[in-house]
């Protein structure tokens, strides 16, 4: 047996226990504000920064990625909060491009095509760092659409320039947006009510602007 076919095992046997845990323990353990209020207790140590990005990363497979977008808000606030979220999703995006591209097409392939998202391989090949951006704004799971890239032929300064842009607007939408309402309940009454409308908007035009890319994307996978 290959050490590639071995790690592939043991990254399965992972996403496996990762999902027994979740059963387990229950979702509401990585919503949120729950995930902020773990790491906030790390904050007097001065931990913090190094504890967000390994939580980031070691909870991907069971919590969305904009869900540390949300906690970087709650945790340093506005601008802090978004470059702590687009700084630990992209480590994170590009050390899953690295572990897919080391696995190979086929395992991936096979993986993707078992949950039914094949189409991102199919589109991450036939694009560069566009269709990389494209896809960032999409609903997909985060540990698969890295995975997808890193198996594709895509080139990998393409992927981190695609990557990188594509991160930007949910970083800045989720982070903001729950500095917003931190404020809300600790600033400014007036003020804050204001930033949390124009949160609420930026968050509701990322969803309709996502509800569109996908329809499109949709689209074009069933063309192929």
């Amino acid at each position: 047996m290959t050490s590639r076919r071995v790690a592939f095992i043991l990254l399965l046997g992972a996403f496996i226990v990762a999902a027994i845990a979740l059963r387990r323990s229950g979702a509401e353990v990585f919503e949120p504000a729950a995930l902020a209020a773990r790491l906030a207790a790390v904050r007097e140590s001065g931990w913090l920064v190094p504890t967000y990005f390994l939580a980031f990363g070691v909870t991907t497979l069971l919590a969305p990625a904009f869900a540390f977008f949300v906690v970087a808000g709650v945790l340093w606030g506005a601008w802090p909060g978004v470059l702590f979220g687009w700084l630990a999703a992209n480590a994170w995006s590009n050390l899953h491009f690295v572990v897919g591209r080391w696995l190979g097409g086929n395992r991936v392939r096979q993986f993707l095509e078992a949950r039914k998202l094949d189409s991102i391989r199919l589109e991450l090949e036939g694009g560069g760092a566009l269709a990389t951006m494209i896809v960032r704004q999409l609903p997909l799971p985060f540990v698969a659409v890295n995975l997808a890239a890193g198996a594709s032929p895509m080139k990998w300064t393409r992927w981190a320039l695609g990557n990188g842009v594509g991160l930007i607007p949910g970083a800045t939408v989720y982070g903001w947006s729950a500095a917003s309402i931190v404020q809300g309940a600790e600033g400014a009454r007036t003020e804050a009510i204001v930033r949390t409308l124009f949160a609420a908007a930026a968050v509701i035009g990322l969803g309709v602007v996502s509800r569109v890319v996908q329809r499109r994307f949709s689209g074009k996978g069933n063309g192929r």
